[in-house]
């Protein structure tokens, strides 16, 4: 009797879930699937506009119907959780011989877990910059800009995540991996004579890396955005800024990495202990000085634990700074955390993300530079998103 009480409470839970939603009743987040939201992609939508033949009709209703089911699971982040960690180890177990220094957070993951450091990182590069064609034309194109506008510095900044990171344990593992000094020795050797400043993430050992860069998510944390202005400020001529740490007043951060590999470790936030209030950050019709975080610090509890970096850097579009000088910032989400630095060594920093993994933009240099009036171009990302940029963007270097 029990079983068959459990059984049907189980079945019934999806429906009793929806109902609960609908009639506006809270209830806790482990217990619905809104944790599981984050560990999934976010709520699954259903869509059955394109269908067509009665066949693939039902074929879609019943995709669909499982889909919207599973956003209404009892406890579905436990159960996908759970899952993982079980099968996380059987995988140490079997890993007691070996003794690796890294292995898979779950069977068929693409995610990395690192006991040592209790991180999650990904597989190491293995496209040679040397013979990638689509990082090869986004430097010759650059290269050739370069000669064009002599009146503006150029500089590219390549950034370590954990696949282009030196100090990634899988590289031992693999016959031939590449990393982000790679890529910019690469670029450097092609460019030089070139009015182009090529850097890149300076990391010492493991212990440093993850001093730099979270072990939940594959972005820098404040000492590891700093220490790049404080690179950028050098060949930009500019003053260096102090790379004070402070905590940030909020939950523990789970990033992207722990999210999506179901391995949920931990990173405390931090920001510079930088009094930034002479900054104003802007997007549309939305601004805010330097200190503020307004995104941050008006989301919930949940947000902040799961989406610390979007929320607490924001995508910001403009800053009005304290420096001389105008500065073009184009880059994937790593730059967003340096708009504060930047706003303090140039007086206006315009930024387009337009080197994010899947961007596009219709805007060329041509046009960006005309509009800025920049007379410095920051390119800042991972050597992966440096690769696919001129194909995403074809018109960008005309």
């Amino acid at each position: 009797m029990l079983f068959t009480g459990a059984i049907c409470l189980i079945l019934a839970g999806p429906a009793c879930i929806f109902a609960a939603e609908k009639v506006d009743i809270s209830l806790p987040g482990w217990l619905t699937s809104e944790d599981a939201t984050y560990l999934s992609g976010g709520v699954q939508k259903t869509d059955l506009s394109d269908v067509e033949g009665f066949r693939a009709f039902l074929k879609r209703v019943h995709s669909a119907a499982e889909r919207e089911i599973g956003n209404y699971v009892p406890m579905k982040a436990m159960a996908l959780l759970t899952n993982a960690a079980w099968q996380r180890g059987a995988i140490e177990l079997s890993n007691l011989p070996w003794n690796w220094s890294c292995y898979p957070t779950s069977f068929g993951a693409d995610h990395l877990y690192i006991p040592s450091q209790q991180a999650v990182c990904k597989w190491p590069r293995t496209v040679n910059p040397e013979t990638d064609e689509g990082f090869g034309d986004f430097v010759a194109k650059l290269g050739g800009i370069a000669q064009e506008r002599e009146d503006v510095r150029f500089v590219s900044y390549f950034v370590a995540r954990s696949e282009a990171a030196a100090s990634n344990p899988a590289r031992e593992y693999l016959a031939e991996t590449f990393t982000a000094a790679d890529s910019a020795a690469f670029m450097a050797r092609s460019l030089e004579g070139a009015s182009v400043d090529v850097l890149r993430s300076e990391i010492g050992d493991f212990d440093d890396y993850y001093e730099q860069f979270f072990r939940s998510d594959h972005h820098w944390r404040a000492l590891g955005a700093i220490n790049a202005y404080n690179q950028i400020a050098a060949v930009c001529m500019k003053e260096s800024l102090p790379a004070e740490i402070a905590p940030v007043d909020g939950p523990l951060y789970s990033g992207a990495y722990a999210r999506n590999s179901l391995c949920l470790v931990t990173d405390e936030p931090s920001e510079l202990a930088y009094d930034f209030s002479d900054v104003q950050l802007g997007k549309g019709e939305t601004t805010e000085d330097g200190n503020a975080h307004a995104l941050y610090q008006n989301a919930d509890e949940q947000n902040k634990h799961w989406r610390f970096y979007d929320l607490f850097y924001n995508s910001f579009t403009r800053a009005e700074g304290m420096g001389e000088g105008r500065v073009l910032l184009v880059c994937d989400s790593f730059g967003f955390a340096l708009l504060r630095p930047l706003a303090v060594g140039f007086e206006e920093v315009m930024c387009v993300n337009s080197l994010q993994a899947a961007a596009k933009t219709d805007q060329s240099l041509g046009r960006l530079l005309e509009e800025s009036r920049a007379d410095t171009v920051l390119f800042v990302g991972d050597p992966g998103n440096f690769s696919t940029f001129c194909e995403r963007n074809p018109q960008f270097f005309q």
